[in-house]
């Protein structure tokens, strides 16, 4: 088995990431020899779908940049856009390896157009050159639903127009009251693995009793800084590590070193209490062990109280382990702890010195002396070994009484916590119970409210530009029906006043096409209708100081009519066959006809005055298509009818062609121009998706 496979070796990891993306992290770990419990603390479902979303592949088109924030968003985006089918000149976004990897596999010439930050979260993105300079540009971020603002906010700040399109939503899953209970039956694990605030909160309001207090006691592995603060406030007293990536890979390499640095952490646990208990004298040692021994068959006070005396000193120095980080530097703190303490072993013995040479008459105090070296060592060897072996036996001896002690203490807890939180579990099922109707009511709250907005929803631009709109309207209805063009130049400024008020850039194409309709209005030539009116009223009383030019006559006709004589021989076969059919009519008179013809007189001065008059009335009821036709006959009958040698005569013919040259309802300016350039500009904003809530870095 290689070092690779066994780093993990009899580790129980917890990992809590979504169900969907668990896979490629369970199989890393368990490949390092480690177990794994899989706890999936988020649950990723599909949005609500509306008409931007089915419209994506098109509104992706009016954006400069696009952001996924997480390979979830990628997901769910691609549910609604062709892949290799996105805007060439869109730059593309992305938070984390794993997001990378997702749009990599959808998109061919990502790198070519890729901004992507580091670290890999919202700070290291908005840290990137692309996107220091983003004035004017549109960007849009894809995300899940009630993601963190942080990223659009700054963007914002920069200058950037910044668009949200949720393409996914986080839940809490659904779990079963004892379901990690069930699932740590047989092995409890080592550490927890949290990759998103949410997902620790929803792991831990699952986890409950003493399972609770234990997963609060064991090693966390974050992905960010930020989440220390929220795991503090959850409870949690032991080791935190903060992943170097949030991606698999990132992942399984911290739990690798957090993992070869734990054999070291768990000896300098183990050191200082042996070497510690070495320096006592064995007579106190064995008295302990025997006062041990007697008070295992005690009651259980009496018990604990034996054991707390010599544990002590063993967990305060557990104490400052459990607060130091795990790791390298925590190997080398301990290092220099155990430098530090006094570590007693038996005296060696001293280097007996090189005997002198003794005379001849004393060679047994040589020999005694040798034996007398001898012994010491000996009995120091034999002082050390009983020494060692009493030590071990102690340690046994404390452990067996503190797993004696623990399971008493455990199944009596364990008695009393059942009893009193059986009518807690009752009452907090009634309570989930009812926490979820709320959430339901708050939902359909939330959504009817939403609709509201929709439909009723305005800002105080939204009302300013409705009376824009309002004012634009009433000008045109002053110049189409009232012929009004002063009083719609006044009412177009009002409008651009109003417009002016909102401080608003993307207004000013209005503005300026409704100074140029205000400028086509006030240049407009305007008929003089009250001297036209008055002109008509003086010719017609003229008309009748003038002389036409005939003097009118009744011609009379007496008598009857003769056939004149016809010679014979002047006329034709043909004339004469005619002649003879006509001798046989014969025509008579009748005498009671009239004999006399009167021929028709025309007033040419009374019909004169009555076209003036009625041409004054066209006037006044501004009816153009009668003026004309009017005016046209007045001019015909003067020509014909009157002298213009006569200089009385032409001075009234020249002011007869003067009116008829004069309109009454002159050519009326377009001013719609406006008017539609607004109502373009007001619904195109209302296409763009409405901004709305980037989310916790689940960069999974």
């Amino acid at each position: 088995m290689s070092q690779n496979q066994s780093v993990l070796r009899g580790q129980c990891i917890l990992n809590t990431r979504p169900l969907h993306q668990q896979n490629e992290l369970n199989a890393l770990l368990e490949s390092g020899g480690a177990s794994v419990l899989a706890f999936p603390a988020i649950e990723i479902v599909e949005c609500e779908v509306t008409e931007f979303h089915r419209n994506l592949s098109q509104n992706i088109g009016h954006y400069d940049i696009a952001i996924f924030v997480s390979r979830n968003a990628v997901d769910g985006a691609f549910g609604f856009l062709t892949e290799g089918r996105l805007p060439v000149n869109l730059q593309l976004g992305v938070i984390g390896q794993g997001t990378y990897r997702a749009l990599a596999d959808r998109v061919d010439d990502l790198d070519q157009r890729l901004i992507l930050g580091h670290p890999y979260n919202s700070e290291g993105l908005l840290a990137c050159p692309e996107l220091h300079q983003v004035e004017g540009r549109k960007i849009l971020i894809l995300r899940g639903q009630q993601g963190r603002n942080l990223l659009g906010d700054e963007l914002r700040a920069r200058g950037a127009t910044v668009s949200y399109c949720e393409v996914y939503r986080r839940r809490k899953p659904d779990y079963a009251a004892n379901a990690f209970d069930l699932l740590t039956v047989t092995q409890f694990p080592t550490l927890a693995v949290f990759t998103s605030n949410e997902g620790m909160h929803n792991a831990m309001a699952a986890i409950s009793g003493s399972a609770r207090r234990e997963i609060l006691d064991i090693p966390w592995l974050l992905i960010s800084e930020r989440m220390r603060e929220s795991a503090l406030d959850l409870g949690h007293n032991a080791v935190i590590i903060i992943a170097a990536n949030a991606d698999d890979e990132g992942i399984q390499q911290t739990i690798n070193e957090w993992a070869s640095d734990r054999p070291s952490e768990v000896m300098r646990k183990k050191k200082p209490s042996s070497k510690k208990e070495i320096t006592e004298d064995p007579v106190v040692s064995e008295e302990i062990v025997a006062d041990s021994n007697e008070s295992g068959n005690e009651d259980d006070v009496q018990f604990k109280a034996n054991v707390e005396n010599k544990a002590e000193a063993e967990e305060k120095e557990n104490h400052l382990t459990r607060e130091k980080p795990a790791g390298k530097e925590a190997v080398k703190e301990a290092v220099k702890l155990e430098v530090k303490k006094p570590v007693a072993k038996p005296d060696p013995a001293p280097k007996p010195k090189k005997p002198a040479r003794a005379s001849a008459g004393f060679p047994v105090l040589g020999l005694l002396n040798l034996l007398l070296i001898i012994g010491i060592i000996a009995a120091a060897a034999y002082y050390w070994q009983q020494q060692q072996k009493l030590e071990l036996e102690k340690q046994a001896t404390l452990s067996a009484m503190q797993q004696q002690l623990a399971t008493r203490a455990s199944k009596a807890d364990t008695e009393q916590l059942q009893q009193r939180l059986q009518p807690l579990e009752s009452r907090l099922g009634t309570s989930a119970s009812k926490i979820g109707e709320l959430e339901q009511q708050q939902q359909a709250l939330l959504e009817s409210t939403e609709k509201l907005y929709e439909l009723y929803g305005r800002d105080e631009n939204g009302w300013q530009l409705a009376e824009v709109e309002y004012l634009m309207r009433i000008a045109q209805h002053k110049l189409t029906l009232e012929n009004d063009f002063e009083g719609a130049a006044i009412t177009l400024q009002a409008a651009s006043d109003k417009i002016a008020a909102t401080a608003d850039p993307g207004l000013l194409p209005v503005r300026v096409q409704i100074s140029d309709e205000i400028a086509t209005l006030k240049t407009r030539s305007r008929p003089d209708l009250v001297g036209m009116t008055l002109l008509l009223a003086q010719l017609t009383r003229q008309i009748r100081a003038l002389k036409p030019g005939y003097e009118p006559r009744i011609d009379t006709s007496t008598g009857s009519l003769e056939p004149q004589a016809i010679d014979p021989s002047t006329l034709s076969v043909e004339e004469r066959v005619m002649s003879f059919l006509s001798s046989l009519v014969t025509i008579k008179r009748d005498e009671s006809l009239p004999t006399q013809t009167e021929a028709l007189v025309i007033d040419i001065e009374e019909v004169l005055e009555n076209n003036l008059k009625l041409t004054r009335w066209t006037v006044l009821e501004r009816d153009a298509f009668q003026y004309s036709r009017l005016m046209d006959d007045n001019v015909k009958l003067f020509k014909q009818y009157y002298d213009l040698d006569n200089a009385a005569n032409y001075d009234f013919y020249s002011q007869l062609l003067q009116l008829q040259k004069s309109k009454i309802k002159p050519e009326k300016p377009d001013i719609n121009g406006s008017l539609e350039m607004l109502k373009f500009i007001i619904n195109k904003r209302q296409q763009a998706p409405t901004e709305q809530l980037t989310q916790e870095e689940d960069n999974a």
